[in-house]
């Protein structure tokens, strides 16, 4: 197994940097404080962000940014939690959620997060 776990510091990683390797529930970096993975964006680009839990629940999550305002200093930060979102009161809801912090002015884009089927009650009931 292969973890980096984060607790409550955060990892950020350059606008040119890659992270490579194969991830999964044993090959990961673990959000398990305050702490988050942060990525730094230059331009409009993609980047996976290979995080999860220490339940542990791999729940990588992928921005592609098709516009913006972007400059050296522009990141995304994520974190993952095992638990339900607190403002959520719906009986279909995933157990798990993402926080993300992020300065990009105008960001245009789209996002996938990605969940293990025992995260979730009825999936077709799920409002973004």
């Amino acid at each position: 197994m292969a973890y980096c776990f984060l607790g409550n510091n955060s990892l950020t990683l350059s606008g040119t940097s890659v992270i490579t390797g194969t991830f999964s529930a044993s090959n990961m970096i673990i959000t398990n404080g305050t702490g988050q993975l942060i990525k730094l964006f230059p331009s409009a680009s993609s980047f996976t962000f290979p995080v999860g839990d220490n339940s542990p629940a791999y729940s990588p999550c992928l921005f592609n940014y098709s516009a913006g305002t972007f400059s050296g200093a522009t990141s995304l930060g994520v974190r993952v939690t095992n638990g339900v979102e607190s403002n959520l009161t719906s009986t279909d809801k995933l157990n798990r959620y993402w926080t993300l912090t992020d300065n990009i002015s105008g960001g245009v884009g789209n996002a996938t997060f990605n969940y293990n089927a025992s995260d979730v009650g009825t999936e077709a009931n799920l409002i973004a």
